[in-house]
Formats: structure tokens, sequence, C-alpha cells
């Protein structure tokens, strides 16, 4: 090979690993800047999701509690109606 072939060889995969290594930087910071929205996002499906699970207990205590005659009980209260007589006491 002669002095000339080898010059242009060698800027070549110069040309080559500088257009690769260009490509690599954008694609990984491609993929960080991805990387952070997927943990933004998760972060926000994590609070949805311990929101509704603790509405989910308030909803189930309600509905456990609406299951009981405690609270016909005390429906009958606000609407002024007696326990023993069931006879409203309000005018």
């Amino acid at each position: 090979m002669t002095q000339k072939k080898l010059k242009l060889i060698v800027q070549a995969v110069t040309v080559f690993a500088i257009l690769l290594l260009c490509f690599m930087l954008i694609f990984l910071t491609v993929q960080f800047v991805s990387l952070n929205k997927l943990k933004k996002k998760k972060a926000n499906l994590d609070n949805s999701l311990k929101y509704l699970n603790d509405y989910t207990g308030q909803l189930s205590t309600q509905i456990d509690y609406l299951e009981n005659d405690q609270a016909l009980q005390d429906m009958y209260r606000s609407l002024g109606y007696n326990k023993d007589s069931d006879v409203p006491f309000r005018d």
C-alpha cells in the first residue's frame, strides 16, 4: 500500500469513528430524556395508585358501615325518630 492510500484509509476510519461517536451521543441523549420522562410518569402513576388505594379503603369503610344496621338507625335519628317509639321528636 502506498502512503497516500494508507492516509485515505486512516481519514475514512477517523470520519467513520467520529460519526459513530456522534450517533451514539445523540442516541444516548434521547434515551436519557426518554428514561426521565418515564420516571416522571411512573411517579405520577404511583401517586395515583396510592390515592386510589386510599379512596378504595374509604369506600370499603363506608360500604361496611352502610351494610350495618347502625347506618339505618343513624338515618332515622337524623330524620328525628326516637329509637324506642319510632315517633318523631322534632316539630
